[in-house]
């Protein structure tokens, strides 16, 4: 009997100690135990957070997280590789490299370790040095694609488009060079001096197509109308056409009337305009326009007007509906 009552004893004594909370982190606070804890993987990054709950300690951690890997080292390393980078890029090419970057995949910072304690919960998140990294190169992945896709196409307005995607995703990545060089532990000085090769390799396709695929010959089927002819030149190359091409990709062929009617008092002319596009002999646009009429004291003062107004409509309208076309 003595002996039952001892073991009932010695259970009860067991059962309590094993019930107790946070045995193991017994007298220490949330930010203690926490510390504690490390990620699985030793190379990666470490954050912890304290919130009412766990999602709300997760956002805190992924934030304490970019605060503390990136933000902070990113200027240690710019400043450390100052010289470099002055000796690689001009100041004003990467104009931004000094500024703060800020990784923008938090998100990816998985949670580790959760603990409730008394009213708050504490998390430990970690994120691996890929998933920092990934922004970077899924723009450099898709800078390759774009590059590689205009250097073989052959419609000029497709490739524009191309260029400013690719100069976007560049950007981008010279601002994200200090936290690529946190993440993937490459010299700031050689991150920026591989994005200039790209530049110059996009903006070399750049200049290939405003002179080859956006070359153009303006011609006018009326010497006298070639005061609208010149202002075409002007509206293409005020676009970063080459207007005036000797092997041109576009031929571009302007028609101008400005039929004359005498009123009572007024001279009147009713303006029209056509611009013909054609390449390889293929017509591919036309831009016809019928304006209201202009109205003046005299024949050469409404002829004037009428041309005004021809100028000004190519102005305003032509290049929309020719960048239209190619769009469709």
């Amino acid at each position: 009997m003595r002996f039952l009552a001892l073991a009932f004893f010695l259970c009860l004594l067991a059962s309590c100690a094993g019930s107790k909370p946070d045995s193991e982190h017994s007298g220490k606070n949330l930010h203690q135990i926490l510390e504690e804890v490390s990620c699985p993987n030793t190379d990666d990054f470490r954050a912890a957070g304290i919130g009412g709950s766990e999602s709300e300690a997760l956002a805190q951690a992924r934030s304490n997280m970019a605060q503390e890997h990136f933000s902070q080292k990113l200027k240690s390393s710019i400043q450390i590789s100052g010289q470099n980078i002055n000796s690689v890029a001009s100041s004003s090419t990467f104009i931004n490299i000094d500024q703060e970057a800020t990784l923008l995949n938090s998100q990816d910072a998985k949670l580790h370790y959760s603990k409730r304690h008394g009213e708050q919960t504490g998390v430990v998140a970690c994120m691996s040095r890929a998933d920092a990294a990934k922004p970077y190169f899924q723009n450099e992945s898709r800078i390759n694609e774009l590059l590689a896709i205009a250097k073989k196409e052959k419609n000029p307005v497709s490739v524009l488009a191309k260029i400013e995607e690719m100069r976007t995703l560049l950007s981008f990545n010279k601002e994200y060079a200090g936290i690529l060089s946190v993440a993937n532990q490459k010299n700031v000085a050689e991150i920026i001096s591989d994005l200039m090769q790209v530049e110059k390799q996009i903006e070399i396709v750049n200049a290939d197509t405003r002179q080859k695929l956006m070359a153009a010959s303006v011609v006018c089927d009326d010497p006298k109308h070639n005061r609208i002819a010149q202002k075409l030149r002007e509206i293409l190359m005020k676009n970063g056409w080459n207007a005036d091409s000797q092997e041109p990709n576009f031929v571009m062929t302007v028609s101008v009337k400005a039929n004359l009617e005498e009123g009572s008092k007024f001279w009147f002319a009713r303006p029209m305009v056509d611009v013909g596009v054609s390449q390889g002999g293929k017509t591919i646009f036309s831009y016809s326009k019928s304006l209201e009429r202009a109205g003046h004291l005299s024949a050469d003062g409404a002829s004037n007007v009428a041309y005004l107004n021809i100028e000004k409509d190519l102005e305003e309208n032509f290049m929309n509906q020719f960048i239209e076309a190619f769009n469709n």
